[in-house]
């Protein structure tokens, strides 16, 4: 599908200052990729076909990118959570409503949109840990059917997840409670980490390209071991080198990949 993006100014590059903005412009696209920029009229005369979208009275720009969203449709509020200081806030959205994750990455999508984002980062972390996957490719269906790009951390901690200092913290705690604490917290360092870059490795395998990329997401250096933040430093390093050295294949390549 061709489309001609008609606007009395468009941003082409706001780097430039002023020389980045074009009066009388239109913007054709071909295939959902920008192919032209130039001049309205002899873009209108050359590619007569395609759907034209704006009079010639707006502004064009970029879209927005939200570098930092949790993924929501709905607020805090309206899943039951509230908005409380971080550390108890983290600990009631465990208790907030469950939404599928499929309807609600529809409508943070939508929402983004209207708001004229185009592109998207989703720190996510998981509502069911006996499903994750199913969630992850739940929601990743949702952004795509709505067609915004995004970007999908998988978040990931390993400590202080009560307190900043949880031994001493359940230690002070009387049974029953103590005990509970302890199985939730049971798990090793460094299985939470195995597990974590299994885990990775799969999703990023399975859903990573062009428009939903994968990211690392440890969630912040009060939740993470220094041993957690480092081997995500050289998981990440790894990646890096592959996907550059695989993007200069593909563009040296005569015949593309």
């Amino acid at each position: 599908m061709s489309l001609l993006v008609i606007g009395k100014y468009v941003l082409e590059d706001p780097s430039l200052g002023n020389e980045g903005l074009l009066e009388d412009t239109a913007i054709y696209i071909e295939d959902d990729k920008i192919a032209e920029i130039g001049d309205r009229l002899q873009l209108k005369a050359k590619y007569p076909t395609a759907k034209i979208i704006g009079n010639g009275q707006q502004l064009v720009m970029p879209g927005f990118i939200d570098g930092h969203s949790q993924g929501w449709g709905l607020t805090s509020f309206q899943v039951g959570s509230g908005y409380d200081f971080l550390e108890k806030w983290v600990l009631d959205l465990a208790l907030s409503i469950n939404i599928d994750p499929y309807l609600s990455a529809c409508y943070s999508a939508v929402k983004h949109v209207e708001s004229g984002c185009t592109t998207m980062h989703h720190y996510w972390n998981p509502k069911n840990t006996e499903a994750i996957e199913e969630e992850i490719a739940k929601t990743i269906k949702g952004y795509k059917d709505v067609g915004i790009r995004f970007a999908l951390s998988l978040g990931v901690r390993d400590q202080n997840n009560y307190t900043y200092d949880d031994e001493a913290f359940i230690a002070s705690l009387p049974e029953p409670l103590r005990s509970k604490a302890l199985s939730m917290t049971s798990a090793s360092k460094e299985k939470i980490m195995g597990d974590y870059f299994l885990l990775f490795d799969h999703i990023f395998k399975k859903y990573d390209d062009e428009g939903c990329r994968v990211f690392f997401g440890p969630l912040a250096p009060q939740w993470c071991s220094d041993e957690l933040l480092m081997a995500n430093t050289r998981k990440g390093k790894i990646l890096w080198q592959y996907q550059n050295t695989f993007a200069c294949f593909a563009n040296h390549s005569p015949k593309g990949l």
